[in-house]
């Protein structure tokens, strides 16, 4: 290949984010993350040219750093999201299995407990959004049951029930799981009330 083919490749290449170009009169071009990738999953070349034992060589090369790489990500990637799996099933069968005589005084501290979780997972700074709560709920308690369930932990003075103000941040979905106020205004957040409240 000829020199300003060479080039014209090469800048090819750096448009797609394929090489990277350390300087602009280029000597020296290595493979991106993204450039690896499309040679192991994408790449198909075709044609009649002759390969070379340098070829070969480039290519063992390339199979022995990236591939031991991919399949360390991908185990890693796995490992991660059968953990959140296994947590989210485990936190689900706890729910599940709470027998239907429970759901009394015992399910007000289960309920205030998933509340708490809810608030850690989603980062929600002590504000669940009530459509979270339902979610994690649905299977086991009816709307009514969790609307009284809710409306006895704000008597008992452990959560406090605050309106939604910003609509424009929720779908109308999510809007209509809040609970329906005089004032047109949905209690739409959970907050869990601390000692110094």
């Amino acid at each position: 290949m000829s020199a300003v083919d060479r080039q014209t490749v090469i800048q090819d290449l750096a448009a797609q984010e394929l090489v990277k170009i350390e300087k602009e009169r280029v000597k020296e071009v290595w493979l991106t993350e993204k450039g690896y990738a499309f040679l192991r999953d994408e790449c198909y070349p075709s044609g009649s040219d002759t390969v070379t034992l340098d070829l070969i060589k480039n290519y063992v090369h390339f199979l022995r750093r990236t591939l031991p790489q991919v399949g360390l990500q991908r185990s890693l990637n796995q490992a991660v999201l059968d953990q959140e799996a296994a947590e989210a099933a485990e936190k689900q069968e706890k729910v599940m299995d709470l027998p239907a005589k429970a759901w009394g005084e015992l399910a007000d501290q289960e309920i205030l407990s998933i509340i708490q979780d809810l608030d850690r997972e989603l980062g929600t700074h002590n504000e669940v959004p009530i459509y979270q709560l339902r979610r994690r709920l649905e299977p086991r308690l009816s709307r009514a049951e969790l609307d009284q369930a809710l409306y006895r932990l704000q008597q008992n003075d452990w959560i406090a029930l605050r309106p939604l103000v910003q609509l424009q941040d929720y779908s109308p979905e999510e809007i209509s799981t809040g609970l329906l106020e005089n004032t047109g205004q949905p209690l739409f957040f959970i907050q869990v009330v601390t000692e110094s409240d």
